[in-house]
């Protein structure tokens, strides 16, 4: 075996933590989910709208503005995402998947007078996925490449929320306040195993297991002003990890060797969350059309991290009393810079575009919502921590999203 090669797989042992915890739930974005069924649809353009529990997690304002008392579920009942990594596996494409289902949001809306209160249980970001491939000649000297992967990423965010009118007298329109307060809890576990058989009858094996726990406090402040047909809300929030722990073992047996080759590693670091700040305006053009656009800036706290932004656009028509439909355009855009050829950094930048389509059926007191949700991506990857690599990158994921609500 060619010491080329014999490198080409030392990076790939190296790889095991880089690669899997880069998962298809990853840090480096943060519109990997939409919540809500009316919300997600419409492409998560709620910020000036958010008059139903959903608002808990766009614009807490806008709770104030719900008819009545609610409660609301959605869920993804198809979930499916693809990521392919361009020529890593020698000249071969690494592919992996994730498919789930998922209840992604409970909520529940309570008006008392002015004050309207509201709790809600929501899953921002998620993902499961297994992996079984094996690459057969991938080099001259190596007849058989297998890896296994399994990843289960998953956040949870209990939050509860005010909202209430504030200068009830005001002459031009009418403005709304609301804060929410969250907890958060992450549960993220990868294993990945990879054998190497070589054609002169030796073989390799190395093993990693990475978890990690955080719990922190999310915290989110709104307001909301409508006047006529226009609607101008604003949102500013941020997350801090009360606690953060990580744990990281590699085992490693090659043949000759006379013991394994094991590492263990532990972290209490705990990451820094940006500070989030939205913008969204709605234009309610009659009782039957309603355009939103929401604007989203991201300022880092973490240096590993670079400021960035996305946009929402949305719209909802009427076609009777009891049916309406929805579309939406978002980005989803990296929070990390572009890697560069020979500076390694382990740097995963995707910028995402997606779009949503929905329908609702209307009866007297509830309703019920189906929707797609599609978005994809094209970005460059480093999967190795060492070498600065660089390879191409793509994402496509698509979602089937059910909802109900229930008004009383």
């Amino acid at each position: 075996m060619s010491h080329s090669n014999q490198f080409f797989f030392l990076l790939l042992t190296t790889a095991a933590i880089t690669v899997s915890s880069y998962s298809l739930a990853d840090t480096t974005h943060y519109r990997d989910i939409l919540i809500g069924g009316r919300a997600s649809t419409m492409g998560g353009a709620y910020t000036a709208v958010s008059d139903d529990a959903a608002g808990l997690i766009y614009n807490p304002a806008g709770m104030a503005m719900a008819p009545s008392d609610s409660i609301s579920g959605s869920a993804k009942i198809f979930h499916n995402a693809e990521t392919t990594y361009k020529e890593t596996i020698g000249v071969e494409n690494w592919e992996r998947t994730s498919s789930n289902f998922l209840a992604n949001f409970f909520g529940v809306i309570k008006k008392l007078g002015n004050h309207t209160l509201a709790i809600s249980y929501a899953i921002p970001d998620a993902a499961v996925e297994h992996q079984d491939q094996t690459y057969y000649d991938p080099t001259q000297s190596i007849s058989d490449y297998t890896m296994n992967l399994h990843t289960e990423d998953v956040t949870d965010l209990i939050s509860l929320g005010h909202s209430m009118p504030i200068f009830p007298g005001m002459i031009v329109g009418n403005l709304t306040y609301g804060i929410s307060l969250g907890y958060l809890h992450r549960s993220y576990i990868s294993t990945f195993h990879q054998q190497v058989e070589y054609n002169n009858n030796t073989d390799y094996m190395g093993y990693s297991t990475t978890t990690t726990k955080e719990n922190g406090i999310n915290g989110k402040l709104g307001l909301l002003w409508q006047y006529g047909q226009f609607a101008v809300g604003v949102t500013a929030a941020n997350t801090v990890l009360i606690n953060s722990s990580t744990i990281v073992q590699t085992d490693t047996e090659q043949t000759g060797a006379t013991n394994n080759i094991f590492l263990k590693g532990t972290s209490t670091v705990k990451r820094e969350f940006p500070y989030e700040f939205k913008v969204g305006f709605a234009f309610f053009q009659s009782t039957t059309t309603l355009f939103a656009c929401d604007f989203e800036y991201y300022i880092s706290n973490n240096p590993s991290n670079v400021d960035t932004w996305n946009l929402s656009f949305g719209t909802e028509h009427y076609l009777n009393q009891s049916n309406s439909l929805r579309l939406g355009l978002y980005t989803n855009n990296s929070n990390q810079l572009s890697p560069e050829e020979g500076i390694t950094e382990s740097l995963t930048h995707i910028d995402m575009y997606g779009a949503t389509v929905g329908y609702t059926n209307y009866s007297k007191e509830s309703s019920v919502t189906l929707g797609l949700i599609y978005s994809m991506g094209a970005g460059e990857t480093q999967p190795y921590d060492t070498g600065g690599l660089i390879r191409d990158i793509e994402k496509t994921s698509i979602s089937v999203v059910m909802s109900a609500d229930y008004g009383f």
